[in-house]
């Protein structure tokens, strides 16, 4: 890339007689870019979190570079303007010549400057500054590191009222479980057991743990974190949600339906990758369902208090007018979001409504459920019914010693309504 640049400027150099030739500098736009893949970097892993307002990144000297060199060729070394019309830069010769450089000099110049700019793409790690900014990547992130394929499945598998069945045997060894697929029965429960202790880390109820609830009812869907499908005879439902373990895991499903159920599964995992991830190390859910909410009134959806380091994965939410007849259901939409970490006075994210939490506005407005956008999603829309999900990958929430996620229904002085609203939500975050 520097050779082309310096190939590019030594075109519009001045020949031995003092003549020039005609200067072929293309537009700017079409010059090569000095770190393309800066932007892929950026897509595919998050920014290495920090406060609100933004984070420096790598490819910083690189623009420093390029900078360096438009500012010259705007301004010239000698002072003189070097540009062209229509602000194209132009070749002009330059009256001093320092000992030992080339006839205009700034060749020179931009060959440094470019090497300084890609020189900075491998900076070393030994650098405090690259090392500073180097790409954050826990076992959320999409770079994270393979270790041994392996998957454990079960079909036609009958399962009793009330019984238990592994969907992951007992496995040893520290790794990760990447997805979860399961065909069963609407009222399951899943049971994850970390580091061979006899109480669970992880019981859910199956459906608001895979943004399912009511999928037995509503269009089947499916996005890059959850699937789900079904009707009265059973659901199926898939997560990518991560599940880190240290040392040992194992996976199984209660029936809690009251009726016999025959279930598939496939869960596929990870092995032999240290569990040491920054902030991501054990996954906690905190699931809920309430009837009867009160206009106005504030549902506390999670509420940690670790003190340790953490990171909020993301929120499965539905809300229901119908059971206590709200009216107009769309009034508690004008609830907000809040998230809160470290105990602090004021939420480091509050959303300007419920529906503008997913991406979304004017009450879903024109949308019809599935409206899947990645990592945000729109599952559930009826007249007087709503759900969806939010991840919060590209934008991480990290916590140091604690979490609070609230929703409240509905906000007094915007929309006024009577009756109760029904609501059910599960948040996920993970512990070192």
């Amino acid at each position: 890339m520097a050779a082309a640049y310096a190939f590019h400027i030594a075109q519009n150099q001045p020949f031995v007689d003092g003549t020039r030739p005609r200067p072929r500098v293309p537009r700017f736009s079409r010059l090569p870019r000095l770190a393309p893949d800066r932007r892929q970097l950026a897509r595919s892993a998050p920014r290495p979190p920090g406060p609100r307002g933004g984070t420096p990144g790598r490819g910083g000297l690189a623009v420093l570079g390029r900078a360096v060199w438009m500012r010259d060729a705007v301004r010239g070394r000698d002072g003189h303007p070097a540009t062209g019309l229509n602000g194209y830069p132009r070749a002009m010769p330059n009256p001093r010549v320092e000992p030992g450089e080339p006839p205009g000099g700034r060749p020179m110049l931009l060959v440094a400057c470019v090497v300084l700019g890609v020189a900075s793409r491998d900076a070393s790690a030994a650098d405090p500054v690259a090392a500073a900014v180097a790409p954050y990547v826990d076992v959320l992130s999409p770079m994270r590191p393979p270790g041994r394929k392996g998957s454990h499945k079960l079909e036609y598998q009958p399962l009793a009222s009330g019984g238990r069945i592994d969907l992951l045997p007992s496995l040893a060894g520290p790794g990760y479980v990447e997805s979860i697929f399961l065909a069963c029965k609407y009222a399951t429960t899943l049971n994850v057991y970390v580091g061979g202790g006899t109480a669970p880390s992880l019981s859910v109820p199956v459906p608001p743990f895979f943004a399912a609830t009511y999928v037995d009812t509503q269009p089947a869907f499916a996005s890059p974190w959850f699937s789900g499908n079904g009707g009265p005879n059973g659901i199926g439902v898939m997560t990518r949600l991560p599940i880190p373990f240290a040392s040992s895991i194992r996976i199984e499903i209660v029936n809690g339906s009251g009726q016999p159920a025959t279930i598939w599964s496939q869960v596929t995992y990870q092995a032999g990758v240290p569990d040491d991830w920054p902030n991501t190390r054990t996954l906690h859910a905190s699931c809920g369902e309430r009837s009867g909410v009160r206009p106005y009134a504030t549902l506390v959806l999670a509420d940690v208090e670790e003190r340790r380091k953490g990171r909020l994965a993301g929120i499965t939410w539905l809300y229901d007018g119908y059971p206590g007849r709200a009216s107009p259901p769309t009034a508690p939409l004008e609830g907000n979001f809040r998230i809160t970490v470290d105990g602090a006075e004021t939420p480091a994210f509050e959303s300007s409504g419920t529906e503008d939490f997913f991406g979304m506005s004017g009450y879903f407005d024109r949308f019809s459920a599935p409206a899947i956008a990645g990592d945000i999603g729109l599952t559930v829309k009826t007249p007087v019914t709503f759900a969806g999900y939010r991840m919060f990958i590209a934008d991480p929430v990290l916590f140091a010693s604690g979490l609070r996620v609230e929703w409240q229904n509905g906000t007094a002085g915007q929309a006024a309504f009577t009756g109760t609203s029904k609501v059910v939500w599960c948040v996920t975050y993970y512990t070192e």
